[in-house]
Order: C-alpha cells, then structure tokens, then sequence
C-alpha cells in the first residue's frame, strides 16, 4: 500500500511522448483488430502487449486505466523485493526500508507503463520463489513451478532480460540436493506460457513476422545505437541506484572472505549473487540510470542478505551509526521526489480522449493535443518521429505501421514504406522537432554514428515537400497536406 501511495500522485501525469506509448499504441492497434507483427512492426517480444490489450479491454483504454496497471506493476516488485528480501536476511526494518528507498529514487518521471516495469515484476517474483524453494525445509513442487512459469513470462516480456534471470535460477533447481521433480517443474513452468504465446502467433500467421521484428531485426539494429557510460543521465534523485550493484558485490566479496568456510556451501548467498549478475547485466545494452532503476531489485536481496550478516556481530552502537549513515546519503533523494509529487499535483488536468493528463513540464503538449482533438477524426495522422503515447492520448491513429523512427535503427526500407503510407493516408504531420535535433540525439544516443543518415534527410525531405507547416505549439510541428502536389514514386528516392 505504502509503494502504491507513493506512485498515486503521478496517476495522470505524462513527461514525455515516447515509451509509455509502445504498449499502448500496440495494444490499442491489437483491439482494433490489427494483427502484432504483421499488420504493425514492433520490436519487443508479445508478453507486454497481449498482458496491457487484455487489461484495457477489461479497464477501458484511458490513461487511468493504464497507470493503474503501472502503479499495481511497480508496487508489486516491491511486495515482491520485500518478500525476497525477508526470507534471506529475516530483518523487516530491512526488507521493508529497500523497497521503499527505492521507490523514493524511480518513481516521478517514470511513473507509467513500461515493458521493462512488466519483466522486473515478474523477474523478482522468479527471485521470490527460488530463494523460497532454498529455505523451505521441505521442498515443495510449488516453488520452482511458480519460478519457472514467472521466468517464463519475463523472457515473452524482455526477451533477454528475463532469459538472463532464467538462467540465474536454473542452479537452484538443478543442484543434486534437489529432487528430480523440482527440476522438470521449473523446466515445464518456463515453458508455460512461450509455447501459449507461440501458439498464439501461430494461430494468427505472425510466427514469422514475430521471428523478423523480435530476433532478427533487434539483433542486427538495435543494440548498434544504445549503449550509453553507466549510471548516465544520474541526477539527485536516482544518484544512489547506479552504486546498488558495486556495493551488493563488494559487501557479498568481504562476506564471502571473511566467513569463507560457511559461505561457500551456503546455496542461499550464491543465489542471491546469480540474481545480481543477472540483474546488472538486465541493464545493458543500455545501462543508463532509468534501466539501472528497472534492474536493481534483482540486487537487493543480495545487498540485504550481506548487510545482515556482515552486521550481525557488530554492536548496537556500530549497527545504529551504518544505518544512521545510510539514512543520511538517502535523505537528499527525497526533495527531487517530493518536487515531482508537487509539481505533478498542481499542475491543471487537460481533458483528452484517453482521459484526463497533466502535463507539469511540457513545453507545447498540451497544445498539440487540443490542436489534433480539433481536427477531424476520419482524417490520417502521422506522428514523427517518436510519438507511439500521441494516438492513444488524441484517439487519431497513426497511419504508418511504424511508431518509432531513430537513426541507425530504423531501416532505409522502413521509411520507404511509412512514406508510402503517409502518401496514400495521412492529411496531417505531426512533428517533434526536439526529437531531430542531431544534438539531441547525440546526447540520448552517444553511441549513434550519424543522427542525420541519407534515408532520414530524404525522408524528412519528402514530408515537408508534401505537406506545409500550420502551427507549432514549442518543439511540436502540425502539418497539414498541400492540395494538388504529385506524390507518385517520391517514397523511391529514399535510399540508404
């Protein structure tokens, strides 16, 4: 409750235009009847869209709706912190200070539905249910069953963040101390739910498609433009989240050192350390501080489990001043949090047709918003080049089967064939000019090569020649189409 109350006063903000709106956009297209992967490209695996367009359905698709599924998403991973952080170190003054800590650190900004929000939450309940299964004096079935059905789900979420977390709690279930038994229902949870999802794709002749968008495109593009220096983008708030993993390792190698002989048979401790290397490496290849954020619960039973122990024969006075000292390096994340939460509560709540939104830091949302919901529903609208949260929030949907257009990493075909779409469809453009800006771009993405490639300038080139600027409300631009311009076989001169 305590998690939930702390995420409530973000429930109708919205920061930014980009990621929140993959799921939404996605999931909004599937109950319109579009088919994933074939009638619209996305790049993340199936989990995260059939898990939000079933709660949409069931909720209404209204930014409400899908905050509340982001508040109980987020607030589970700490039920689910908690939970695993009590069975390893027994201390609640503990397991309940982590997961609060980290609330105050996350939560703001990123306070909406995300794809990697949905796979931490069943990445540490995989965590919950394996350290589980070591404590239990008599095993039970439940155990690795429940883990490998969460893992599972993690890997048709973020596929190589919830394989990472997959493999970290195979060795529980396959230790010969362990009956043959726990190690078929793990095996038989984690195939659960792929083999229901794939015989979902099959049924609606996307397996290939699926193959193309999730292994094969995200192997070859998307990996070339993400990298960032660790903990990058760290501000006051968050600051503390990039050292979590170095101090579970350290603080896990002086445990491991100083009390060697009863460590190194201690199955407990090296779960929890397989959890931590799964969990940093969950950050990459993009490990800046809001995928260090997403990541870090799969370190804090680790960092619980070490702090008690290692503590545990130090006195009372000792034990008072490491935690008033911890207190005090935490303390400042707490104004950043509290300036959100104001912000965020004063801030006047706009009526859109996804319900209603604040906008406490927008430079011109709002007024592109109410500029769309003026125009005609039955006309075409593109959103470039990174607005997937703009359909859902002004009920137009975009006409391209494409919602995410970044250099280095959408193909010179994509854009041919989202020009083609916007040719044949579209009456309107609307631009983020923030969103090209190559500066900007270098500074999201230090490691792009080129932020204006030939097929992104031809691209860009074609839509102003086609269509004329009408308004712009900060750095967003409302195209409308020029009456009588011949589009045929502009697209072709796209090439990259």
């Amino acid at each position: 409750m305590t998690a939930a109350a702390l995420c409530l006063p973000f429930l109708h903000m919205v920061y930014w235009l980009g990621d929140e709106g993959v799921l939404l956009d996605g999931a909004t297209r599937m109950l319109d009847g579009g088919r994933l992967y074939k009638d619209f490209f996305e790049f993340l695996p199936p989990g995260g869209f059939i898990l939000t367009a079933g709660w949409l359905k069931i909720f209404g698709t209204t930014l409400a709706s899908a905050r509340v599924l982001a508040i109980a998403t987020i607030s589970g991973i700490a039920l689910f912190t908690y939970l695993a952080c009590w069975i390893v170190s027994g201390s609640r003054a503990v397991s309940v200070a982590v997961p609060i800590a980290w609330i105050v650190m996350s939560q703001g900004q990123w306070t909406v539905l995300n794809h990697h929000w949905l796979e931490s939450l069943f990445a540490i309940v995989t965590v919950w249910a394996t350290l589980g299964s070591l404590k239990e004096e008599h095993p039970s079935l439940r155990w690795p069953l429940i883990a490998g059905i969460a893992a599972g789900m993690a890997c048709m979420i973020v596929e190589t963040c919830g394989a990472w977390v997959m493999l970290a709690a195979l060795p529980a279930f396959l230790i010969p101390r362990q009956r043959v038994a726990d190690t078929i229902s793990y095996i038989v949870g984690c195939g659960v739910f792929p083999a229901a999802i794939l015989t979902y794709l099959a049924l609606n002749h996307t397996l290939p498609a699926a193959y193309f968008d999730v292994v094969q495109f995200a192997a070859e593009h998307y990996a070339s433009i993400q990298y960032t220096p660790y903990g990058m983008f760290a501000n006051v708030q968050n600051l503390l989240l990039q050292f979590v993993f170095p101090v579970a390792v350290l603080l896990a190698s002086v445990l491991a050192v100083w009390r060697w002989g009863s460590m190194r048979e201690d199955r407990l401790f090296w779960q929890c350390t397989a959890f931590c290397i799964a969990g940093f490496l969950n950050c990459f290849p993009r490990p800046d501080i809001v995928h260090i954020g997403f990541a870090v619960p799969l370190a804090f039973p680790l960092l619980a489990l070490s702090t008690i122990r290692i503590t545990s024969r130090a006195g009372s006075l000792s034990r008072t001043v490491i935690f008033a000292t911890v207190s005090i390096l935490i303390a400042p994340t707490i104004a950043p949090y509290l300036m959100w939460t104001v912000k965020a509560s004063r801030a006047p709540a706009i009526a859109t047709p996804g319900g209603p939104a604040t906008f406490p830091f927008s430079s011109g949302m709002p007024q592109i918003i109410r500029q769309v919901d003026s125009l005609p529903a039955v006309d075409g609208y593109f959103y470039y080049p990174y607005l997937p949260l703009m359909p859902f929030l002004t009920g137009r949907s975009q006409v391209s089967q494409y919602d995410v257009f970044v250099p280095g990493y959408t193909l010179a075909s994509q854009y041919r064939r989202a020009c083609r779409s916007v040719m044949r469809s579209a009456s309107w453009v609307i631009i983020d000019q923030t969103e090209i800006d190559p500066g900007y771009l270098r500074r999201i993405f230090p490691s792009m090569r080129n932020p204006r490639p030939p097929e992104t300038v031809s691209f860009e080139k074609v839509l102003y020649l086609v269509f004329r600027p009408v308004t712009r409300d900060g750095a967003f631009e409302l195209l409308h189409r020029r009456p009588g311009i011949q589009t045929q076989n502009l697209c072709s001169a796209i090439k990259g």
